[in-house]
């Protein structure tokens, strides 16, 4: 199968399964800051997020870090697991590193529609 072949039937079922997900009444799953392309992922208190373009990912409790600025990541390494599963449940992708080449027609097409 070709490349080009794989990628559109990717590219729709990621595009929808993103708008199913937005539409479906939890957080934002994306955003846009500075440095480039973060997913973010909110469960109870917890909020994920993973930097596309370097595939750094942190780990706030909002309820104690209501500004996001100490990553607890290192000390709750099984809870951001969980909720790093979760995201990649609610993206139906395998791996978030499916998501990080810049080239990536899924991203590119997120882009375009303004979810990232």
């Amino acid at each position: 199968m070709s490349r080009r072949r794989f990628l559109v039937p990717a590219l729709l079922a990621f595009t929808l399964a993103a708008g199913i997900f937005l539409a479906s009444g939890d957080r934002k799953v994306a955003s846009l800051d500075a440095g480039g392309a973060v997913l973010e992922y909110r469960q109870q208190d917890l909020l994920y997020t993973f930097h596309l373009p370097t595939g750094t990912e942190a780990l706030f409790n909002l309820k104690t870090d209501p500004e996001c600025l100490d990553n607890i990541l290192r000390t709750n390494r099984k809870e951001a697991a969980r909720v790093r599963l979760r995201l990649e449940q609610k993206l139906r992708v395998e791996s978030l590193e499916e998501l990080r080449d810049q080239d990536n027609p899924v991203l590119l097409s997120l882009r375009g529609l303004g979810y990232i």
